[in-house]
């Protein structure tokens, strides 16, 4: 289904933006959300007195495993949980409140970017799709015997508050991404030179270079599961299939995290 074949699908009568005007406001976006991290991170630093950049780290001496605390500087904040939730919980608001504000100078915010329900059918079989693909993914991890991710490890023991930890990345997390990548941006590009097909890769590859916090194996497992939340986006026709696909991943990633760390 191309739910852009009609006029309310384009947000009224206005013709939607062409590549650049998308580019350009998305890179505005962008901005608002990584400008608003940083100024949480000097925020925690001034209100910690400079100790909010000390971390643990292990030294190996000979036999002798020590974890000692030492000066990390920016590190030891960005693998830090509570500042990972408040830059997510407060750099997703601006982000979204820069996307908002500028979709609703021109059109209608629930048209533009397709925040309607799916029919349930297509629903569910999307979110089922979507399991099968992590279930593969993490199979495959399996066989590869990797382990998990050491960032998401250090962010939750670091989190202070999980519940925190848990809005951030199951709620704002998703909503600024999927907002951004497959609402404004593709339905820009998707009606530019690049297509739908180039749209969904481009905003997958985007995606997944948010997340180079991880190896390539994780940053390509997210580029494949970009591709399909960008076809889930173009199929059903309603941002809000990716947006739960990608908040029930999230949901699930943190679960086994907590599990893992209570010694599951």
């Amino acid at each position: 289904m191309d739910e852009g074949s009609t006029p309310a699908a384009a947000g009224g009568s206005a013709k939607p933006w062409g590549f650049w005007g998308v580019t350009a406001w998305g890179f505005v976006a962008f901005a608002a959300f990584l400008g608003t991290q940083i100024v949480v991170f000097f925020a925690l630093v001034i209100a910690s007195g400079g100790a909010a950049l000390l971390g643990d780290r292990l030294h190996v001496d000979s036999e002798e495993r020590v974890v000692v605390q030492e000066w990390l500087g920016a590190e030891a904040l960005l693998t830090n949980g509570l500042y990972i939730s408040l830059a997510t919980i407060v750099g997703g608001l601006a982000g979204v409140a820069v996307l908002y504000a500028a979709v609703r100078r021109r059109f209608v915010v629930r048209d533009y970017l397709s925040l309607r329900w799916p029919r349930p059918r297509l629903l569910v079989l999307w979110t089922l799709a979507g399991a099968g693909f992590w279930v593969a993914f993490d199979t495959l991890a399996l066989l590869l015997d990797r382990p998990m991710p050491q960032f998401m490890v250090d962010v939750y023991a670091t989190a202070g508050s999980p519940a925190l930890l848990f809005i951030a990345l199951v709620l704002f997390a998703p909503l600024f991404e999927e907002a951004l990548f497959r609402g404004f941006l593709f339905r820009g590009w998707s009606r530019s030179r690049m297509g739908v097909s180039g749209t969904i890769a481009l905003t997958a590859a985007l995606w997944a270079a948010l997340h180079l916090q991880y190896d390539g194996f994780e940053v390509g497992g997210l580029f494949l599961y970009g591709a399909l939340l960008g076809t889930a986006r173009q199929h059903t026709g309603s941002l809000l299939v990716p947006l739960l696909l990608h908040a029930l991943t999230n949901a699930v990633a943190f679960a086994q995290i907590a599990w893992s760390a209570t010694g599951g």
